[in-house]
């Protein structure tokens, strides 16, 4: 037999142990339903008190309510409701305006000049005006507690002209200023309400914040549910948009089967991803419509690099990159993902297909080599998960078998997700596992992970963060996109301080009389114009 193979049935052996075991947090749910009964997802979406309410299954949890830190992606999803968009990115990428009508820039590319909408209020009744605009950014620019500071560090500040004209001035030029507005993953185009926001403070203010979008806040419970309610003075200047739901009840169920089950049962109008074992199950289930595009969803894993730490030895790096086998961790454990190759996924524009076929490939047998000839002394290595991710027991379980295949003793921590940014800032680690829901332009992502050192890498490769810097000082977009493909390479060369796993097909399931929603291979979903029929 050979080792693939056998790698193969070993995994689905331990996903078979792990089930009838209840062991782990993803495989301890009750898995009754969903699997053998037909189900009927049909019903009536009116609530008890008369509104239509909607109810979406999210697989992770939002990860705050506060902007300067909301980066799980699902934000991306959820907060545009209560927000509205500035500017956004349609299907095929056009940039559509929203409550900026214009923005141009100048000749330099260091100031761009915003119209804003009129007439454009929030919740509370306050007008949205640049105040908001200045309030807003000049927080992100300065406070360097916040995950979003560093995308907008380089903002000198937000002048204003007039209560609908301002001019975002730059230190040095940012040619990603439109892709960081435009940023849907982790939520960067909102804004605060400069007169609330002053007066509470920030943690206060986020207990209950206010926007302009067609949904007010109402509760967050963290763990389980975000409630918001149609807003009765939200202006609906946008004649096209047609949605009827009343209230939003969006809920956080990780566990992939209770997810698909609440789907089957009517208990959820809608859920994000679907486990590939339960998609034929949903397909033939009476009242659901699935849909199945091509994601940009990548898992990664981060590694600590810097002296002193396992992996400051590059050939260790490239040991631990060969003996992942890519194409099992995807066939056996997701099934709806391919393995990736390359630094970012394909739906990006540094995606470089030929080197892609030559880096980060399997070689277990040079793997044994390259731990067995290195100063490698035993010292267990602590790969960190995230218990929240989907299928994350499987996968890291998966990984732990790979790595003591070669030599590695390892240590396996599983943590809450609101503590993996405390465990890589501290340096507590030699390599974590996360995701990234990929932009079409990927440079900030690179930007933000090798130049600023998000997941403090200690990467000691200046030439690299140069390049990368140069980059994004450019406004030719071809020019920086073959700069950072070069990047790429260069990472590759040296296998750190990231290293691709697999991309996530984006999947969506709901009720048949819902239409009106966009789904995108970044998992975002447009929502404003949903309806129920």
């Amino acid at each position: 037999m050979n080792k693939k193979r056998m790698l193969a049935l070993l995994l689905a052996a331990l996903m078979l142990v792990t089930l009838f075991a209840g062991c782990g947090g993803d495989t301890s749910t009750d898995t009754t339903t969903g699997d053998t009964s037909t189900g009927d997802s049909t019903g009536d979406t009116t609530s008890a008190d008369g509104l239509v309410e909607f109810n979406i299954g999210l697989n992770q949890d939002l990860y705050a309510m506060n902007l300067g830190g909301a980066d799980s992606g699902m934000e991306g999803i959820v907060f545009p409701l209560l927000y509205d968009y500035l500017i956004y990115r349609d299907a095929d990428g056009n940039l559509v305006p929203r409550l900026w009508t214009s923005w141009e820039p100048s000749e330099d590319g260091l100031e761009w000049t915003i119209t804003l909408r009129e007439g454009v209020t929030f919740h509370n009744g306050e007008p949205f005006t640049s105040e908001a605009m200045k309030v807003t950014y000049e927080w992100f620019a300065t406070d360097e507690t916040l995950s979003i500071h560093p995308t907008w560090e380089k903002l000198q500040e937000v002048e204003i002209v007039d209560d609908l004209t301002c001019i975002f001035r730059f230190r040095e030029l940012d040619a990603l200023f439109l892709n960081n507005i435009t940023k849907s993953g982790c939520f960067h185009m909102a804004y605060v309400e400069p007169k609330s926001f002053q007066e509470l403070g920030v943690d206060a203010y986020f207990e209950n914040p206010v926007g302009c979008g067609p949904y007010s806040f109402v509760s967050w419970d963290p763990g389980n549910e975000l409630i918001l309610e149609r807003d009765p003075n939200y202006d609906y200047w946008d004649d096209s948009i047609k949605t009827n739901i009343d209230r939003y009840i969006i809920s956080t169920i990780s566990e992939d089967m209770t997810r698909v089950s609440s789907m089957r049962t009517g208990e959820s109008d809608m859920i994000i991803s679907i486990p590939y074992e339960q998609m034929e199950t949903l397909q033939s289930t009476d009242g659901v419509k699935v849909e199945q595009i091509d994601g940009s969803t990548a898992y990664w894993i981060g590694i600590e690099c810097g002296e002193g730490y396992v992996f400051n030895d590059p050939n260790l790096r490239q040991a631990l990159s060969e003996c992942l086998d890519r194409e099992t961790i995807a066939s056996s454990i997701y099934g709806l993902a391919d393995p990736l190759h390359w630094l970012v996924p394909s739906y990006s524009t540094c995606y470089d297909e030929e080197a892609a076929s030559q880096h980060y490939q399997y070689d277990l047998e040079h793997a044994k080599e390259l731990v067995a000839n290195s100063n490698y002394d035993g010292t267990p290595i602590r790969l960190i998960a995230v218990n929240s991710f989907a299928k994350m027991t499987e996968l890291s379980q998966a990984m732990v078998s790979m790595l003591q295949s070669v030599g590695f003793a390892v240590d396996l921590q599983m943590i809450e997700h609101s503590a993996l940014n405390e465990t890589r800032g501290s340096g507590q680690y030699d390599i974590f596992i996360s995701n990234a829901a990929f932009e079409r332009d990927a440079s900030y992502w690179i930007q933000i992970q090798v130049v600023n050192d998000r997941g403090h890498f200690e990467f000691d490769y200046p030439e690299i963060k140069d390049l990368i810097s140069e980059a994004n000082q450019t406004l030719d977009d071809d020019i920086r996109e073959e700069m950072m493909r070069e990047a790429c390479l260069q990472c590759a060369e040296v296998y750190g301080p990231i290293q691709p796993l697999f991309t996530m097909q984006t999947t969506l399931a709901t009720k048949e009389n819902v239409s009106g929603y966009v789904l995108l291979p970044n998992v975002s979903t447009y929502l404003f114009d949903m309806v129920v029929e």
